[in-house]
C-alpha cells in the first residue's frame, strides 16, 4: 500500500509541470493530493525525520507566525483560512524533496518533462507571434487561445504569464541541456534553447520576466564556469531581438501618441486596411501599459508606487502584526485612508504586488522577519555548496525567483504559489544530488 502511495505521488509529480499550463485548479488538486499521501505515509511509517531539516524548522516558525498574527487581523476568518492552508505549498515541497524523488533517475525524468514542457511553450509562443496581425495583435496559439491584451502573449495559459513561467524554469532547464546525455546534439540543443527562450520571454511583453532573466544571466557570468558560452548566446539573443524590433511589423506598425507612467498610460494608434473596404485605411487606438523607462523615470506617478504607498501606510498603522493575511483589498475597501488615486485603475488592489511587502504589510514585522529567516536558511544551504554546478544553478534560480525588487503576483494564490514553491523544491533537490550531477 505504501509503495502504491509513493508511485501515485511520483506520477502526480511528473504530471505537475504540464498541469501548471492548464490553470490553478488541477495543479492545486495535485499538490493537495501529494501532501495528503505524504502525511499518510509519515503516519504509517512513523517517519518524521524530515522535521529535523533546518529549513523545515524555519518554515514552521514562519507558518506559526502567520497563524499568530491572524488573531490581530482585520478579517480574522480570511486570515486564519489563508494562514492554515498556506502550509499545502510547503508540505508538497517536502514530499517531493524528501520522499518522492529519492534517486537521480527519478529526478532526471522530472527534469526532462520540465524541459520538454518549456519547449512546447516556446513553440506555442512563436506560433502565436507568427500569427500577428496589425488590427488584432498576437493571433491564436496552437491550442486556439487568442491573446486578449494587445502586445502581450498568453500561449496556452490564457493569461499573461508565459514569459514568467519560462523565466522561472529557464536556468534549471538550461542545466538539463548540459548534464542529460543528448549525444552529439547537446551543444545545439543548448544554443537553441537559450536563444529561443530569451527571445520568447522578450516577445511575451513581461518586463519583470525579462529583468529577472537578465539578472540570472549576469549571475551566471560571475559564478559559473560557463561564462564564454553564456556570453556568446546572450549576445546572439540580443542580436536576434534587435533584428525583430527593426524588421517585424509588430514593432513598427504603430504611432505612440502618449506614454505616461500611469496604468494603461501608453496610447498608440494603429493603421491598417479596413476589413470591408480594402482601399480605405482604418485606425485603432489602443491603451497599453507604459514602457519600462517611462515608469522608472516617473515612478512616483506609476500604479506600482500608488499600490506600494497604500500598503506602507497600512503597515505603519499596524507595524507588529500587520493587517492579516490576504486582507490587503479588504482593508483598503473599508478605509478611505488607504484608497489610491490612480488613472484607469480602481481604488484598491487585490494584493501588494511584491512578496516581501505582502508579508510585512499583511503579517507585520513578526511574519516578515520569520519569512526572511526561512529564505536565508535555503540560500545559505546553496551558498555552502557553491563549488558544485547544480548548487550554483539552484542559487541563481532561487535569487531570480525571490528577487525583492520587482513586481510579483501574490504568493498566497494557487497558481503562483505552486510555481514558486515547485521551483524552490527543484533547487533544493538539485543541491541534494549535487555529487551525482555531472555537467560536461
Amino acid at each position: 500500500m505504501l509503495i502504491n502511495l509513493k508511485k501515485i505521488s511520483l506520477l502526480l509529480t511528473y504530471i505537475l509541470p504540464i498541469a501548471l499550463i492548464s490553470g490553478p485548479a488541477i495543479p492545486d488538486l495535485i499538490i493537495v493530493t501529494i501532501s495528503i499521501l505524504f502525511i499518510c505515509n509519515c503516519i504509517f511509517e512513523r517517519d518524521l525525520k524530515w522535521l529535523n531539516l533546518s529549513f523545515v524548522k524555519y518554515f514552521f516558525i514562519f507558518w506559526f507566525s502567520l497563524i499568530f498574527i491572524s488573531f490581530f487581523s482585520f478579517n480574522k476568518v480570511v486570515s486564519f483560512v489563508e494562514s492554515i492552508i498556506f502550509i499545502r505549498f510547503f508540505i508538497f515541497l517536502i514530499a517531493i524533496y524528501y520522499w518522492i524523488l529519492d534517486d537521480i533517475v527519478k529526478l532526471k525524468k522530472l527534469l526532462l518533462i520540465i524541459f520538454f514542457t518549456i519547449i512546447i511553450l516556446i513553440s506555442d509562443s512563436l506560433f502565436q507571434f507568427l500569427n500577428y496581425k496589425t488590427e488584432t495583435g498576437y493571433g491564436k496559439d496552437i491550442f486556439g487561445f487568442q491573446s486578449f491584451t494587445y502586445g502581450r502573449m498568453t500561449g496556452p495559459f490564457n493569461d499573461e504569464i508565459i514569459g514568467s513561467y519560462i523565466s522561472k524554469f529557464f536556468f534549471i532547464s538550461l542545466m538539463i541541456s548540459l548534464f542529460i546525455d543528448f549525444g552529439k546534439y547537446k551543444k545545439y540543443i543548448f544554443i537553441l534553447f537559450f536563444n529561443l527562450s530569451f527571445v520568447c520571454i522578450f516577445l511575451s511583453g513581461e518586463r519583470m520576466a525579462l529583468a529577472t532573466l537578465m539578472l540570472g544571466i549576469l549571475l551566471l557570468l560571475f559564478t559559473t564556469k560557463y561564462r564564454k558560452i553564456v556570453l556568446v548566446n546572450t549576445i546572439s539573443s540580443i542580436l536576434i531581438i534587435f533584428f525583430i524590433i527593426n524588421f517585424h511589423k509588430s514593432f513598427n506598425d504603430y504611432e505612440i501618441i502618449k506614454n505616461d507612467p500611469v496604468h494603461l498610460g501608453q496610447v498608440i494608434v494603429k493603421k491598417f486596411p479596413c476589413l470591408l473596404e480594402k482601399d480605405k485605411i482604418c485606425e485603432k487606438t489602443i491603451e497599453m501599459q507604459p514602457d519600462f523607462f517611462a515608469v522608472i523615470k516617473n515612478f512616483n506617478n506609476s500604479i506600482y508606487y500608488k499600490i506600494y504607498e497604500s500598503g506602507l501606510k497600512m503597515w505603519i498603522d499596524n507595524p507588529i502584526t500587520g493587517i492579516g493575511l490576504n486582507n490587503f483589498e479588504y482593508v483598503c475597501l473599508n478605509s478611505n485612508d488607504y484608497k489610491i488615486e490612480a488613472k484607469n485603475y480602481g481604488a484598491c488592489s487585490s494584493h501588494p504586488h511584491n512578496f516581501y511587502l505582502q508579508f510585512i504589510i499583511e503579517g507585520g514585522i513578526i511574519a516578515f522577519v520569520t519569512f526572511i529567516i526561512f529564505l536565508l536558511s535555503i540560500f545559505y544551504k546553496f551558498f555552502l555548496n557553491l563549488k558544485y554546478d547544480s548548487s550554483q544553478i539552484s542559487m541563481i534560480t532561487f535569487i531570480t525567483v525571490m528577487w525583492p525588487f520587482m513586481s510579483t503576483g501574490s504568493l498566497l494564490k494557487n497558481h503562483h504559489g505552486i510555481i514558486v514553491f515547485f521551483v524552490i523544491c527543484l533547487c533544493l533537490i538539485l543541491d541534494k544530488f549535487r555529487n551525482e550531477i555531472q555537467i560536461n
